[in-house]
């Protein structure tokens, strides 16, 4: 959701989001698409095409620039600039936008980051992750030149990244009782997956009798 939804809300809004490390969020982002592909042979267009026929970052690129040009940049910031054109002034207006949010947080210290959440949005229980969603098929392997065209792509989400992270991590080490509950927000992952797998059953029963 891009950042400035809130103009056309008629309410107070309060924004939160989770970054992820650029390259494995499009290498997750790539393969949820190959994974649509092939699900549905029946949709088409240029990103579908792209991964069904995959041959390297650089082609996609041309198929499909917005999707994997500095994406979180673009969604933080809110601006829709040209691919291949994000500038320092775009990411200082995404650093800005994320740095006044309510609370944000990182994909690779992500139950740290829900704790952190849970304070800072006021959440009344502690946030656990089911682990039963296991990620997409791995059908799209980026090669070394992938990688590295992607990282020089995707320079300003890197940055933005960075400094994400490196908040994070500092609050982390400034207050001991975040590794405390993450550890317990952990332990407790089995259980929920076990529960949401419970529940999922029931509710397939209940669909197939009504």
């Amino acid at each position: 959701m891009l950042h400035g939804v809130h103009f056309s809300i008629d309410r107070n809004v309060r924004y939160f989001t989770i970054l992820r490390e650029p390259i494995p969020r499009l290498i997750s982002y790539l393969n949820h698409i190959a994974a649509e592909a092939a699900l549905r042979p029946q949709i088409s267009g240029p990103g579908y095409q792209a991964v069904r026929n995959w041959k390297d970052a650089e082609t996609y690129f041309r198929e499909r620039p917005r999707s994997v040009d500095n994406l979180m940049v673009r969604i933080l910031s809110g601006m829709a600039f040209p691919p291949g054109h994000c500038t320092d002034a775009i990411l200082d207006a995404a650093l800005h936008n994320l740095d006044a949010m309510a609370a944000f947080g990182v994909q690779e210290h992500l139950a740290e980051s829900l704790v952190l959440m849970r304070r800072k949005m006021q959440w009344r229980v502690l946030p656990v992750v089911s682990r039963r969603k296991s990620g997409n098929p791995a059908r799209i392997v980026l090669t070394a030149r992938d990688r590295a065209f992607f990282a020089e792509l995707n320079e300003y989400d890197l940055r933005l990244y960075r400094h994400a992270r490196a908040r994070i991590e500092a609050e982390i080490r400034g207050d001991r009782s975040v590794a405390f509950w993450a550890r317990v927000s952990r332990a407790a992952t089995p259980a929920m997956t076990r529960a949401e797998d419970t529940l999922r059953r029931i509710a397939g029963r209940r669909g197939r009798v009504s």
